[in-house]
């Protein structure tokens, strides 16, 4: 603002409206609406026409890429302490990473391999032992002493913070013993039961991840049917028990008869 004022002699409020432009969403285009008035306006200060337009030229290349000295050095702070925690604690600031996605910038799969190549272990989904988001674990193993990082719950596509508190909370009162038990006490549906399956949050119980799945589909329901008496069915008359009890026929549906 004080280069056009001084300049190109601008008035305060239209170095605010140069300001603006610069700062706009297409500032370079809203800029060069501007540009004849900084040219003229140099020239009457008898500023020579090659240095105008190099002002210029500076001007336009700013508002290209450009932002606040405030902005810039609170910028570098954090890069600077982010620099410093990757350099000494880099398995804790994969995993606050990873608890925080999505961000925008790394997806879980890049980190993932930054983490491998730091020598750093990564911990799948374990239904037993995952907390809702990713945590650090001792890692004996690294010469480092660096821990390992336990993914979260939530990595888990479609399973949200409440369920994974379910699920967190559940576990802690007393260990899963088999999906079954998964199923009857968390009362996730099916779909992320799969999910879970598919991560390999089931590993621990001997489920391959792809046969998982199909026994979260055969899991109990809320509601489940009482034994059938001897002598009230057979196989023939299949068990019409349900959840749900059966919606009633429509009047209209018996008193339809062809016409003779």
């Amino acid at each position: 603002m004080m280069l056009a004022i001084d300049c190109a002699g601008f008035s305060p409020g239209e170095a605010d409206r140069l300001r603006k432009a610069m700062a706009a969403k297409h500032a370079p285009e809203k800029v060069a609406e501007l540009r004849g008035r900084l040219l003229d306006g140099m020239a009457r200060k008898g500023i020579p026409t090659a240095a105008a337009e190099r002002i210029t030229h500076m001007i336009e290349a700013f508002s290209d890429y450009g932002f606040p000295q405030s902005h810039a050095q609170s910028m570098a702070g954090i890069i600077y302490a982010s620099a410093w925690i990757k350099h000494h604690y880099p398995a804790a600031l994969l995993a606050g990473i990873m608890a925080n996605l999505p961000m925008g910038f790394y997806d879980s799969q890049t980190l993932i391999q930054d983490a491998k190549r730091r020598g750093i272990t990564v911990h799948g989904v374990d239904i037993q032992a995952s907390d809702v988001h990713a945590t650090l674990v001792p890692d004996p193993a690294n010469p480092s002493g660096q821990p390992a990082i336990r993914r979260g719950l939530t990595s888990v596509t479609g399973l949200s913070e409440d369920a994974a508190r379910t699920i967190v909370t559940a576990s802690a009162e007393r260990p899963f013993q088999d999906l079954e038990d998964v199923a009857r006490r968390t009362r996730l549906p099916a779909r992320l039961m799969e999910h879970l399956a598919a991560a390999g949050a089931f590993d621990g119980f001997g489920e391959h991840r792809r046969t998982a799945p199909v026994g979260g589909r055969r899991l109990p329901r809320a509601a489940t049917c009482p034994p059938t008496r001897p002598g009230s069915g057979s196989a023939d008359s299949p068990n019409t028990c349900s959840a749900r009890p059966p919606r009633a026929a429509s009047p209209s549906a018996h008193s339809k008869t062809k016409p003779a």
